[in-house]
């Protein structure tokens, strides 16, 4: 009995990575024949119909009338009582032949689901493995060998990904890419999301190409880090930034930036792009400043945390209050905060992240109904820079309770008021002190500037995080002043 089992095991074919990507590539492109040649063969059935439709009423009335038919690029003469069964039996081949591709193309769909429940089963089993242990049982066969080096089945992205959202690193991950059989796809998420430290002094950084150097470069920093670039090749220049934002993140030091910009969004629809010395950057002095100019400084200022990036995060210096008029008003600050119709109220799950739905006049309000629904995308989802896990859904609204960008309803923030005056925008480099600070239960106000560095923030960098305020801003000012 045990002999004819390993005699069936051993029958089974053992498939390579290689031959394993050639089946699914092969699976996909039939039925894409298939789909198509259908579709080509019942729209010319339609035609068939259309045309029968019509000569199915001379026949009767007028069998001999003339009728052109054409064949071979050819019009040949002939009458409507020669011409209809002939067009009949084509129709009727036709039929016959889309019937016969229809099958064809259930066999061959159920095939590729039995080719991919296969290989996709064991590859969710080997998910909710840890690293060490996948790393174990990716040894054990030839199979379970083939399927974690496979890069479209990649087991090892969700393991990699439960160690980046807790902090916490497997002794295992710090050295992957010593290890073939983990696809190089997987460092990509791993340079652009993990701690710098353990880049720049445990890990054993992987040899990538210049355009997937390019690639990690653009994911974890701002766009406005690219004037260190130079001539520096796209490695050199990220090894070298990370090291500078691990260096600021830990020291007082700023000899790299003698001057920190920011941005300040103005309530009449303008916007400054203003700069402090780095030595002396204080975002609550600035701000403080601007309520005086703006006869606020009686009022509260209150601090949101916008976007958490790997190295950075942007934050947002405003004041709320319930003005008695419209004047004071500052509708481009809760644009920004909150990009126009993306609202919490409807979420909707497609695959493993939950989106806020976009909604629009047109659609009815169904805010009480169980059932949501999502109108035409206007957003898509952060990549270049790459958010944090925190807000990896931005702009859309990530749930786990850490992004707190709406905690009002409708055009209103907490307790009814509205953002007045100007709102300033800036970036704050992460440290552990800052880190600590995200796990508090109130994510924003004056914990969130306490005892930190800032980086610069620029157009480039706006246009990066909120490109829907290209259109909201009126004018763009480099330095102080309306700009005139």
């Amino acid at each position: 009995m045990s002999t004819s089992k390993k005699s069936k095991a051993s029958s089974r074919p053992q498939l390579s990575t290689e031959d394993i990507q050639a089946n699914y590539s092969k699976f996909q492109n039939d039925l894409s024949n298939l789909a198509s040649k259908i579709g080509e063969l019942e729209q010319e059935a339609e035609e068939h119909a259309l045309v029968l439709s019509t000569l199915n009423e001379a026949l009767v009335d007028e069998p001999d009338r003339k009728c052109f038919r054409l064949i071979g690029g050819i019009l040949v003469e002939r009458t409507v009582k020669d011409v209809v069964p002939a067009l009949q039996t084509n129709q009727d081949g036709i039929r016959k032949v889309v019937a016969s591709l229809a099958e064809q193309y259930k066999t061959k769909e159920a095939d590729f689901e039995k080719f991919k429940q296969e290989y996709e089963l064991i590859t969710g089993i080997m998910e909710e493995l840890d690293l060490t242990s996948l790393v174990v049982v990716s040894y054990l066969s030839r199979r379970l060998h083939n399927i974690a080096s496979d890069p479209s089945l990649n087991p090892w992205r969700s393991p990699i990904m439960r160690n980046l959202r807790s902090g916490v690193y497997e002794d295992v991950m710090k050295h992957l890419c010593v290890r073939t059989i983990v696809p190089r796809q997987n460092w990509i998420e791993i340079l652009s999301l993990a701690d710098p430290a353990v880049l720049l002094f445990d890990a054993t950084l992987p040899n990538l190409k210049e355009v997937e150097w390019k690639e990690c470069f653009e994911r974890r920093f701002l766009p406005g880090w690219k004037k260190w670039k130079r001539d520096l090749s796209w490695r050199e220049c990220f090894k070298r930034l990370l090291y500078r934002a691990w260096h600021r993140s830990q020291t007082t030091c700023t000899t790299d930036e003698a001057w920190t910009k920011y941005i300040t969004l103005n309530r009449n629809g303008t916007a400054n792009e203003l700069q402090s010395t780095s030595r002396t950057f204080n975002p609550i002095a600035i701000f403080n400043e601007m309520k005086l100019r703006s006869n606020l400084h009686h009022l509260e200022t209150h601090v949101r945390l916008v976007l958490q990036l790997a190295d950075v995060r942007i934050i947002a210096l405003g004041v709320l209050h319930s003005p008695r008029g419209t004047f004071s008003v500052n509708h481009n600050a809760r644009a920004f905060l909150h990009p126009p119709g993306i609202e919490t109220s409807s979420q909707m799950t497609y695959g493993n992240y939950n989106f806020a739905a976009q909604e629009t006049p047109e659609s009815p309000d169904t805010s009480s109904e169980d059932s949501y629904r999502a109108a035409e995308p206007l957003y898509e989802r952060l990549v270049h820079p790459l958010p944090a896990t925190v807000h990896e859904n931005y702009p859309f609204l990530t749930p786990g309770g850490a992004d707190k960008r709406w905690l009002g309803s409708g055009a209103l923030e907490e307790d009814g008021r509205q953002w007045v005056g100007g709102m300033m925008l800036t970036a704050q480099i992460t440290s552990s002190l800052t880190k600590r600070i995200e796990e508090l239960p109130s994510l924003h106000d004056l914990d969130l500037v306490a005892r930190s560095q800032y980086a610069s923030l620029t157009w480039e960098d706006l246009a990066a995080i909120a490109p829907w305020m290209e259109e909201r801003i009126t004018k763009k000012i480099d330095g102080p002043g309306l700009g005139n």
